[in-house]
């Protein structure tokens, strides 16, 4: 019998339990990495520091001291209203090895909720202190730039910034396409973009530095799947990590 890695509901929120029963599924099933600010509740104090950020699914968020880069802390009450965690300028988490298994040379599809306060907040599949080179991968609440520059789609600032929204990135290594979603809509979508096998580092970081200063805003949660969703399944996704 073919098994699954299927993540189950308790009330509203996420259950730290996993099940391999096929007949137990939810949207989330099959994801390669689920972080979620739910995790976080009732286990922090208001403004504490977040130096691991606990995985229902996949490796935890941490902070290497090595980057010199500070821990982000949670905060009850975000500008959005609920509880987040707070990247201020200086502070980030990273999972090292992540980009470099999940995701250099393959499809998928990348669930971000998040309160951006600079159009560059986001993650970063190359250096574990959110430093970028050749070849990149930007997930930022702008943009979503795949190795080349000129490989880039994205959203204009008056749609998310200091706003709570999710954003969806995609990408189809089979037939070279990459796409942007923001709060449900398409916002852009290119095609002829190669897969790399390697991107110039290989974690995942949040947050992105650009001119070597770490980008800020507030992170609720972050999904990933290593294949490519298709429209009903990401809607459907989204609906579930939004409620």
């Amino acid at each position: 019998m073919r098994k699954f890695i299927v993540i189950l509901l308790v009330g509203a929120g996420l259950a730290s339990g996993i099940t391999t029963s096929a007949e137990e599924t939810t949207e989330l099933k099959g994801a390669v990495l689920v972080i979620s600010v739910k995790n976080l509740a009732g286990k922090f104090e208001n403004e504490a520091k977040v130096t691991k950020w606990p995985a229902t699914v996949g490796q935890d968020l941490i902070n290497i001291p090595a980057t010199k880069l500070t821990a982000p802390v949670y905060v009850a009450n975000s500008p959005a209203g609920g509880a987040a965690v707070h990247f201020s300028a200086g502070s980030g988490l990273c999972i090292p090895g992540f980009s470099k298994q999940f995701l250099a040379g393959k499809s998928f599809t990348i669930f971000v909720r998040s309160i951006p306060q600079s159009q560059y907040f986001g993650f970063c599949g190359n250096a574990s202190n959110g430093g970028a080179a050749v070849p990149r991968l930007f997930l930022t609440a702008g943009m979503f730039v795949y190795n080349e520059l000129t490989n880039t789609v994205g959203a204009s600032q008056d749609r998310y910034l200091n706003q709570e929204s999710l954003f969806v990135y995609r990408y189809d290594a089979e037939n070279k396409i990459m796409r942007m979603m923001l709060n449900g809509t398409v916002m852009n979508e290119k095609k002829n973009v190669a897969p790399v096998n390697n991107f110039a580092g290989d974690a995942l970081a949040v947050p992105m530095q650009v001119g070597n200063k770490p980008q800020e805003g507030f992170l609720l949660d972050i999904v990933v799947f290593d294949r490519v969703l298709n429209d009903a399944e990401i809607k459907q996704t989204a609906k579930f990590i939004q409620q």
